[in-house]
């Protein structure tokens, strides 16, 4: 591995393709922002020596000196700067000045946060119509948010005529919505490289998983492991969102709020 020379990313050597070729990976000092620079037979050693191909620059959708405290209760966590972040975007709202971080995050509530993050990155959403989800109630906090999503194709109902609003979000599924915001944003699909887990082999959101992990999106926890089925904490939440706002800001779908 190899530092930058303004210190702000490590260049390393990640994964092989089939004639054992290595490519050039680069990430955030702080472990976000993982992305491929080079790929084989591009010249790796040449690369991580002197840079020639790898940006000098991050662009970050949470510049640390710009975003302010949301001075939410609690005690300090590890989550932090990421809950600062989707607070100073307004995607994350706190009930009564307190972030509530170890709540699950329900189904409903994660489409108007995802909402939310589509306006930030241009997107335009649909006037919202109903979906004929007989349990979500027009007029009530995130139906708008489900409806036009739904409209989308990027969240779905448990059934034809359900969409379950109050059911927890699980890491699985929050993987697979993760990856069709930025499909849908930038028009392309994240990669796919490896089998990052072994949790979740042959599980609906395997590829998903992958390719989020791949991006640095989102981490296991722990090496071998993703635990798919688990539920997402609020908290949790709030990286997964400000990695990915990193992510599209990288490529200049994101702009800083006012």
């Amino acid at each position: 591995p190899a530092w930058s020379p303004d210190g702000r990313q490590l260049a390393f050597n990640r994964g092989a393709d089939q004639d054992g070729n290595l490519s050039v990976w680069r990430m955030n000092a702080d472990g976000t922002g993982m992305a491929q620079v080079t790929t084989p037979p591009d010249p790796v050693d040449q690369a991580v020596v002197d840079w020639r191909v790898l940006p000098t620059s991050i662009m970050t959708a949470c510049p640390p000196d710009q975003v302010p405290d949301a001075q939410f209760m609690g005690g300090p966590n590890m989550h932090d700067d990421a809950i600062d972040c989707v607070a100073w975007y307004d995607i994350a709202r706190g009930y009564h000045n307190d972030y509530h971080h170890a709540l699950p995050v329900r189904r409903d509530q994660i489409a108007s946060f995802l909402a939310r993050l589509l306006e930030h990155a241009g997107v335009d959403l649909p006037e919202p119509t109903d979906q004929g989800f007989t349990d979500i109630e027009a007029g009530k906090t995130h139906a708008d948010a489900v409806n036009q999503l739904a409209q989308l194709g990027l969240v779905n109902g448990t059934s034809a005529t359900t969409y379950t609003p109050h059911a927890p979000m699980t890491r699985g599924q929050m993987a697979t919505l993760l990856a069709r915001i930025h499909h849908h944003v930038t028009g392309s699909a994240l990669p796919r490289a490896l089998d990052e887990f072994d949790d979740d082999n042959g599980a609906t959101h395997e590829a998903a998983i992958d390719r989020i992990a791949h991006a640095g999106i989102a981490t296991g926890t722990s090496t071998s492991r993703y635990q798919p089925g688990a539920n997402v904490r609020r908290d949790q939440m709030a990286t997964f969102l400000a990695r990915l706002l990193d992510e599209l800001a990288r490529d200049g779908h994101i702009t800083l709020p006012q």
